[in-house]
């Protein structure tokens, strides 16, 4: 399974001030919901392709497949990419 690539960016638009978007280079998503949870859940979809990135980093530099963070980063991995 391969998402959208990077950079997504949070937004907001005068014409609807009832949704928070999420852009990437060919498209959107609109966020609906109350305005906090909105604005709020809009801008951590919008890190999502770099936190997973970042994720991938961390899994290669840190190591010991047996330690509980390690292990943490492959399971967050494989269900970003729907392998769990």
């Amino acid at each position: 399974m391969n998402h959208t690539p990077g950079p997504w960016k949070f937004a907001l638009f005068d014409a609807d001030p009832n949704q928070a978007f999420v852009q990437w280079k060919s498209g959107y998503a609109a966020v609906h919901g109350a305005r906090e949870g909105r604005e709020a859940n809009a801008r951590l979809i919008a890190t999502a392709p770099e936190m997973l990135e970042a994720l991938k980093l961390a899994s290669s530099i840190i190591g010991h497949p047996d330690d509980s963070v390690s292990q943490s980063i492959v399971e967050l991995i494989a269900k970003a990419e729907g392998k769990s």
